[in-house]
């Protein structure tokens, strides 16, 4: 219990909640495997997020609150950080990253991730990892494989050029 606590002081409530999922899945694992006759995670707290992100809103609906004006810098970088973008919108940006981009791979990279919501992370493998290997060998890291075989993800794709 001291150790979600202590947890509770360095980082979010939502990490030290899937934190404590983690450890009870771990020892009920070791229950299962008959490796430990009782799981020491049984008596942890349950953590409650102190409260929930906003709903995910469109770009007119966030411009709609902040012309009420009730709202502080704060509260407006959250609702900022749940726009919700429509398929014409994802489309307009794509557009503009196709025209303005200095590199070949950045518009393909940005269509992935904003088609299938993946993170840029599973996307691009870590520079650490990527000096493990010599130059010009195609490789992915545990996680981007595992993620790529596990997670279905179904996209609707928009045609950005003309």
């Amino acid at each position: 219990m001291a150790i979600l606590h202590r947890r509770l002081r360095e980082v979010t409530d939502t990490t030290v909640k899937k934190e404590r999922q983690t450890l009870i899945s771990v020892f009920a694992w070791a229950v299962q495997q008959e490796i430990i006759d009782s799981s020491p995670a049984a008596a942890l707290p349950v953590i409650k997020a102190d409260r929930d992100r906003p709903p995910f809103r469109t770009l007119e609906e966030i411009e709609e609150m902040l012309k009420q004006g009730d709202l502080d810098d704060a509260q407006a970088t959250e609702i900022w950080e749940c726009l919700y973008l429509t398929p014409a919108e994802i489309g307009e940006i794509l557009t503009l990253v196709e025209q303005r981009a200095q590199m070949d791979f950045a518009h393909p990279m940005f269509a992935v991730i904003a088609y299938t919501g993946i993170r840029r992370g599973e996307m691009l493998p870590p520079p650490v990892a990527r000096r493990r290997f010599p130059p010009k060998v195609d490789h992915c890291s545990a996680a981007s494989s595992r993620a790529a075989r596990s997670a279905k993800r179904h996209a609707t794709l928009t045609c950005t050029r003309n």
